[in-house]
């Protein structure tokens, strides 16, 4: 056995792992700084001293990984495990070069041409079912992966057409087997294509893949070396309010109500809204599952200054299968009504008492009485204020049952 053979297997991956930063849990998990990870997927195998990511595949053995996240050379690698004209090196340098430096190279060019060569048949057909207009898919660009492994491999062939094999591969959009030595697509199960634009509209961040298949896990998978971003953040509008989501799919469903939605790549993500300082000058709202995700993305959001208040699916449904924004929709009647000319868009749940309309809960006795309005800013006001001033009592006497 050789040196190098020593190095792999005597020096601990784990303690390796610890002083390059990262944060280990007693799984032997840890954030994966290869992705846009939101639980701990990477993991350490112990006993064959070797990383794995379950999420985007980056794996490898000790001296891999300190090449990966510090950027250096074979050599300079084994210099940093040994300690051999080892220079400490802070750990809180190493996780700013692992969150920031990593995604400095801008894969944008081929994120576009990939998103180019995809079809989007099936992105139809499958948003269609989840309420999500035909329009949306082509303006948000959203495509798919086709099952068939041929068309798959003519998609890889075009692009080594453009694009040299390190690019590609670099730019998580294509991997390639250690065992076979082939390549393949990074999302080649079969998944929608979901581009995050940055706020230019032009520039794509990141590619994230959302199964069709409801037995493919991971659900939702970015590709390898993909920046955070804010998904819809390039279609904001002059609405003053804008929700935040925890998913495409959820900010879609309230953009399709009208709504200023912006998406998150996860709720663990909440910092990179301090990247955008557009974002001060509206007022944010979150909208989010009842569940501990959801409950996270509502404390870590609450020290915004802008931050004007939260909606959880359970303020809106008793129905216990309505588990998020896009359920809400699917199983609600989008209803609108004109007053002086200006025309109103509301959600109505089919067996349910509740009501969304402006970032508002009614209840459907009380959108009768905002209805008879002629003044629309105004009743509404009034009636916030009586709900905040008002018994019980006094408020069902002016307004009658609330059914």
């Amino acid at each position: 056995m050789n040196k190098i053979d020593d190095i792999k297997r005597y020096y601990s991956i784990i303690d390796i792992a610890k002083r390059l930063g990262f944060e280990i849990d007693r799984n032997n998990k840890a954030i994966c700084p290869f992705h846009n990870d939101t639980n701990p997927s990477l993991s350490f195998n112990i006993k064959d001293n070797y990383y794995h990511c379950f999420s985007c595949g980056a794996s490898g053995d000790n001296i891999k990984l300190v090449q990966e996240v510090l950027h250096c050379s074979f050599n300079e690698a084994i210099n940093f495990i040994t300690g051999n004209n080892y220079q400490y090196i802070n750990k809180s340098n190493i996780k700013k070069e692992i969150t920031n430096d990593k995604f400095k190279i801008d894969y944008s060019n081929i994120y576009k041409t990939f998103v180019d060569l995809l079809n989007n048949e099936e992105a139809f057909q499958y948003l269609e079912k989840r309420c999500i207009t035909k329009n949306q898919v082509i303006e948000h660009k959203i495509k798919n992966i086709p099952k068939d492994k041929k068309e798959q491999f003519l998609i890889i062939k075009k692009l080594l057409e453009v694009y040299n094999e390190k690019d590609l591969i670099n730019s998580g959009i294509i991997s390639k087997s250690k065992e076979y030595n082939n390549l393949y697509l990074f999302h080649y199960k079969h998944r929608l294509i979901i581009p995050y634009f940055n706020i230019d509209g032009e520039t794509i961040n990141s590619i994230q893949g959302r199964t069709i298949d409801e037995d493919i896990k991971p659900k939702y998978l970015f590709n390898k070396n993909a920046n955070d971003s804010i998904y819809n953040i390039d279609k904001i509008g002059d609405i003053k309010d804008i929700i935040i989501c925890e998913g495409v799919i959820d900010c879609l469903s309230l953009e399709r109500l009208g709504y200023n939605a912006i998406a998150l790549s996860g709720a663990t993500k909440i910092n990179i809204l301090r990247d955008y300082p557009i974002l001060e000058k509206y007022n944010i709202y979150s909208f989010s599952d009842n569940d501990k995700a959801g409950k996270k993305l509502i404390k870590d959001i609450y020290n915004f200054n802008n931050y004007k208040g939260t909606f959880l699916i359970s303020n809106f449904s008793d129905d216990k299968e309505v588990k998020d924004i896009n359920e809400l929709l699917i199983k609600s009647q989008v209803k609108k009504f004109n007053i002086n000319n200006i025309e109103y868009k509301y959600l109505e749940l089919k067996n349910d008492k509740i009501c969304i309309l402006d970032y508002y809960i009614f209840t459907k006795n009380e959108l009768k009485y905002i209805k008879k309005s002629n003044d629309f800013e105004r009743t509404l006001y009034l009636l916030t204020e009586d709900k905040k001033k008002l018994t019980e009592e006094e408020y069902i006497k002016k307004y009658g049952e609330l059914i």
